[in-house]
């Protein structure tokens, strides 16, 4: 039952959630003021929306990996989380390139995307490896899992319900 398993959850796990959260909306914070600080040019418009995308992609990856998740489901978007916080640290470079007097706003973003980097090592750590599912992409596996090794839950005898159509799939 799911609410047994969120009841059995340990707080050190929702601790560091909930601060990688917190880092999250700090994150939000410091690009929705720099977006309000960017001056407006064609080239900084596409940039601006590519940063926003990026905070709030992390934000929702995390609230998505949060709780009694599938370990794979927890690595992928792990994988999407460090994408995005990856291109917002870059993104200094190309406003750096139209003279934008407001820098040490980047600055800011990437010291609180270093201390964001810490606490995510932490929570990448705290992945429960063995509550998975077999990725037969071979991506997200734990370690000593391959996505050719035989899957044990084959063996299980299950047959699905029909759908409430009755056709098959």
């Amino acid at each position: 039952m799911i609410d047994d398993e969120e009841d059995n959850y340990p707080q050190h796990k929702i601790d560091l959630e909930k601060r990688l959260a917190d880092k999250g909306k700090e994150l939000f914070k410091i690009v929705h003021t720099l977006q309000e600080d960017l001056p407006e040019s064609d080239m900084l418009k596409h940039q601006k929306a590519f940063m926003m995308e990026d905070v709030l992609i992390l934000r929702t990856k995390i609230a998505g990996a949060s709780g009694n998740t599938l370990y794979s489901i927890k690595m992928e978007n792990a994988t999407l989380i460090r994408k995005a916080a990856m291109s917002l640290y870059i993104s200094k470079h190309s406003f750096a390139l139209e003279d934008y007097t407001g820098m040490h706003y980047f600055d800011m973003l990437r010291d609180v995307i270093d201390e964001f980097r810490e606490i995510f090592i932490d929570w990448v750590d705290s992945f429960d490896k063995w509550e998975y599912v077999k990725d037969d992409w071979n991506l997200f596996n734990p370690p000593g899992v391959h996505a050719r090794d035989k899957d044990p839950d084959e063996d299980l005898p299950f047959t699905n319900p029909p759908n409430p159509d009755g056709d098959e799939d």
